[in-house]
């Protein structure tokens, strides 16, 4: 057991990874020895053993697992045990632990919003590295080694189960136990495919839309060069007009983008995000703009402003983004979510971030629509600004579209 000593003990524990206190670790020992009956265990040590039966209580088989099992032996037995429904993530630690992934495991590049939730899922997934003692030949394996390596004993016990042995008089009869055990293994093997089979594509859809961005990158790169480092633009777009009437050049930032199409400096084809299931990829006859706002995969820098951004920033600021929820919402005249994720890699209300493209034809992935700068880019800086003094700063009025950037930095991107 690990105490809570200072000095040179403090390096040691440091080293093994977090540990229990000396109260903690003595209950704990005498829990054990008294076969995880807290009833047995002295006086001095039953209210800490009495807490911890509780702690390990999710880890508890029921039949056929005694106080000397191995963590292995616990894991499988409440597999065995449990029901389908799976625990799950929180957004938030679902979004940090995107983020943590994207950086390497680096907490430090974590944006500063998720930073601190990214740490302490680093520290959960550091505790799989722990060595587990009686489980495997090695005396370093991990955790998920020696539980894999259970898992997999297990399956090949059942499949010796399930063999049919030839008799002369032909091949047994298949039981209603081997239909059972057959059944129980599809079930277990469906919970645990699908939601990686899910995640898998969902992945592959975000691959597929950066890519998508670098394409329009190198598009927008080029556009400058033709044109001293202007973005696209369809027409004059004056500030203080309505810019999400999709359809209309004269009133629609989305033609704005779609000029990137009509100069013949990026395909239609990458500006249809995989996530978008309206999203078109082949232009009809003198196209000018996409039909409808649902059409529209990705939100473009407004363009509606007095000062508009350029390709050449000196600091990168954003260009376009997966399609803004906010946008979606506004048109309905529902309120808005400030701080919700586009709908292109999860859907409305349960997306899991945004690719970006930046000035400088980066693409980055933003887990949240905020900035480093803290700036909104579903927002303008005067609206931001507003919300910030609300009850609810995550909520607030719909959009009217007539709203403009309150400067070249301000990121404000729509439709």
């Amino acid at each position: 057991m690990t105490d809570g000593s200072t000095g040179g003990g403090d390096a040691h524990r440091h080293e093994e990874g977090p540990g229990l206190c000396a109260g903690d670790g003595a209950a704990l020992d005498a829990l054990v020895a008294a076969g995880f009956d807290p009833e047995q265990v002295a006086p001095e040590h039953r209210g800490r053993a009495e807490r911890l039966c509780a702690l390990l209580g999710t880890l508890e088989s029921g039949d056929g697992v005694g106080a000397d099992a191995g963590i292995a032996d616990l894991i499988m037995a409440r597999i065995a045990g449990q029901d389908q429904r799976a625990p799950a993530l929180c957004p938030d630690d679902e979004d940090a632990l995107d983020a943590l992934v994207c950086e390497g495991f680096r907490t430090g590049r974590v944006a500063s919003g998720l930073r601190k939730r990214s740490e302490n899922v680093g520290a959960l997934l550091s505790l799989l590295d722990s060595p587990v003692e009686g489980e495997s030949d090695g005396a370093g394996e991990s955790l998920v080694e020696a539980t894999l390596a259970r898992v997999q004993r297990e399956i090949d016990a059942e499949e010796v189960g399930l063999t049919i042995e030839a008799r002369r008089g032909g091949l047994r009869r298949i039981g209603i136990p081997d239909l059972v055990s057959v059944a129980a293994m599809l079930l277990i093997g469906i919970g645990v495919l699908w939601p990686v089979s899910a995640r898998f594509a969902s992945e592959r859809e975000r691959a597929l839309c950066q890519a998508n961005f670098q394409a329009a990158g190198l598009g927008f790169g080029q556009y400058a060069q033709d044109y001293r480092a202007a973005l696209p633009m369809a027409s004059a777009s004056p500030a203080g007009q309505r810019w999400w009437e999709v359809g209309s050049v004269e009133r629609s930032n989305s033609a704005n983008l779609f000029m990137l199409v009509r100069s013949g400096h990026a395909e239609l084809d990458a500006l249809a995000c995989p996530g978008n299931p309206h999203a078109v990829r082949d232009m009809v006859g003198d196209q000018h703009d996409w039909a409808t706002l649902q059409n529209v995969s990705y939100s473009y820098q407004n363009m509606f402003s007095r000062e508009r951004p350029r390709w050449d920033s000196v600091m990168p600021g954003v260009i376009a983004v997966d399609r803004s929820p906010v946008v979606l919402r506004a048109r309905r005249g529902e309120v808005i979510r400030t701080l919700e994720n586009s709908p292109n890699h999860g859907g409305l209300g349960s997306g899991r971030g945004q690719n970006a493209l930046m000035s400088d034809g980066s693409v980055r992935w933003l887990p949240t629509p905020v900035l480093d700068s803290g700036d909104n880019v579903w927002l303008p800086r005067d609206l931001e600004r507003l919300i910030e003094g609300a009850t609810d700063p995550r909520r607030a009025a719909p959009l009217e579209g007539n709203e403009s950037p309150q400067g070249a930095d301000d990121a404000f991107v729509g439709p």
